[in-house]
């Protein structure tokens, strides 16, 4: 390590050609960590990935219906969870209706590629759903626990990024350095994919959607729903 590169700063394009600034070495060292990370994912996750969910799904013993079913009963994303709006209204909040439409999405479109070989699926609307739905997810499991996901800027109360979610250390208590490593590197900027910044911005082309997006966004769901709650909205 040089120590003339912290008085330095590093202008870098990313893929859709936006300028980002970095000073010092210890992004530069993220992002490399992270561009390491997206190797050993290319070469050893998306395939043992690909070879569990895709036969899987071609041989029926995995459905949408039990992976939803599996969601709903044994995790705390299909628990209901009260909340009050500005009003002082009572609403219960269950988030498995608003991740069903990218589940059901994703598995016909495998069900119709692996039935014909001339279908060619398309993935833009399971993965444009379900990044979205991930992110909130991080929050909502923030706001469970009593974690701030907003701060008072210059123009007033607003919700902090993402990757201040995944830095603070309340949140990092309940996930270990692999999971947060794994979502970093879904979401991050610095070497990641940056899967919620291309499709918020609608960066990708439609050519750059792809199945392997959405087994990491499952594979990321999976992670997030090891916990159920206990009675009394209880972490366990």
């Amino acid at each position: 390590e040089n120590a003339f590169l912290n008085f330095v700063t590093t202008i870098r394009f990313d893929k859709n050609q936006n300028i980002t600034k970095s000073k010092g070495i210890e992004v530069d060292q993220e992002q490399k960590l992270l561009e390491t990370y997206s190797y050993q994912v290319r070469m050893a996750l998306l395939p043992y990935l690909h070879y569990i969910i895709v036969p899987g799904i071609k041989s029926g013993h995995l459905t949408f219906e039990n992976l939803i079913h599996h969601l709903a009963k044994n995790s705390w994303i299909g628990k209901d969870y009260a909340q009050f709006d500005l009003g002082g209204e009572e609403k219960n909040v269950n988030w498995i209706a608003l991740l069903t439409p990218s589940i059901v999405e994703f598995f016909l479109q495998i069900q119709g590629w692996v039935s014909s070989k001339y279908y060619r699926p398309k993935f833009i609307l399971c993965v444009d759903s379900m990044t979205l739905k991930i992110e909130g997810l991080l929050r909502e499991f923030c706001r469970r626990l009593n974690i701030p996901t907003s701060s008072i800027g210059p123009n007033g109360m607003q919700e902090i990024y993402l990757h201040n979610v995944l830095d603070n250390e309340e949140f990092r208590k309940y996930f270990s350095e692999d999971d947060i490593l794994f979502f970093k590197y879904l979401f991050s900027n610095e070497g990641g994919l940056n899967l919620r910044n291309n499709v918020a911005h609608s960066f990708y082309d439609h050519n750059e959607y792809h199945p392997d997006q959405m087994f990491l966004l499952l594979a990321a769901l999976l992670r997030l729903a090891k916990y159920d709650l206990k009675q009394g909205n209880e972490s366990h």
